[in-house]
């Protein structure tokens, strides 16, 4: 059974996946593109922006850097996203 937190936990995951998704269309790059600057897999860079992978802070450091965003933005993003989500009833 999924506890109140586990949902929390993955809805944070989800709406961190959704900025660094939309930041990588908005800055017209590839998974693939943003996976070879970073030096990660393209199916990690995709589970991250489905929120099925829990991000290490050194991962989203070097993904920030790559799409010129600060690892701050990407958090508070996120976190108005889940607040939106909450009011509408989803991320």
């Amino acid at each position: 059974m999924q506890t109140l937190k586990d949902a929390d936990d993955d809805r944070f995951l989800a709406a961190i996946g959704m900025v660094i998704a939309e930041r990588r269309l908005a800055r017209g790059l590839t998974q693939q593109e943003l996976a070879s600057s970073t030096h990660l897999h393209r199916a990690y860079i995709s589970d991250i922006e489905r929120g099925i992978r829990n991000v290490g802070i050194m991962t989203l450091h070097r993904i920030a850097a790559s799409m010129e965003i600060s690892v701050s933005a990407i958090l508070d993003m996120a976190q108005e996203r889940m607040q939106v989500g909450t009011q509408k009833g989803a991320v």
